[in-house]
């Protein structure tokens, strides 16, 4: 008995690691709309702060996290060709982010074919993902153009350091796939 129970403990302890260990995997995702060619719009604005959602997720939206995001998607659009300006701009960006709680249920064995094969165990975890999601809309209208988001599991106790890195690396892949605007 106290084996079995020492496997099961083992096979947690390893799935927790796998999905952990290796640090979150960010996944990115972009969809646009067809009428339009972002490309040909190269100035933006940020959208007033009145439409962030703050008192959504106060954890997540703050002072340090909004200027994080917002330096990083500015150089990211200065690479690209696009210029920051209130002065008639054609597009306005803003972002949201949203965390929810989430569980995996894994059952063993995956490939143990040993004296308790016929028995199956289940075991579970609980995470935290988190999505950030970039939004281009047309200034005049604000008909949303192309939007961005990349979805990771964020890491317990994460210090500001490797916050402002996820955030980072997720920005720069967020707008590689946002078309480079043409002058």
């Amino acid at each position: 008995m106290t084996s079995i129970k020492n496997h099961q403990l083992i096979i947690t302890v390893l799935l927790v690691m796998m999905v952990y260990a290796c640090g979150p995997t960010i996944r990115i995702y972009s969809d646009y709309d067809r009428d339009y060619d972002i490309s040909k719009f190269n100035t933006y604005a940020w959208a007033d702060d009145l439409t962030i959602e703050s008192r959504n997720n106060p954890l997540y939206y703050n002072e340090l996290n909004d200027k994080r995001i917002r330096q990083a998607v500015d150089d990211q659009l200065k690479v690209k060709g696009y210029r920051l300006t209130q002065d008639k701009p054609v597009l306005k960006i803003h972002y949201h982010i949203s965390v929810e709680d989430r569980m995996e249920i894994r059952t063993d064995p995956y490939g143990f074919y040993g004296p308790y094969w016929m028995r199956t165990d289940t075991y579970s975890y609980s995470y935290r993902e988190g999505t950030l999601i970039i939004d281009f809309m047309d200034a005049g209208n604000s008909n949303l153009l192309w939007r961005g988001w990349a979805v990771s599991i964020l890491a317990e106790n994460s210090n500001p350091q490797k916050t402002e890195v996820q955030l980072r690396e997720a920005i720069t892949d967020i707008l590689a796939k946002l078309p480079a605007a043409k002058h």
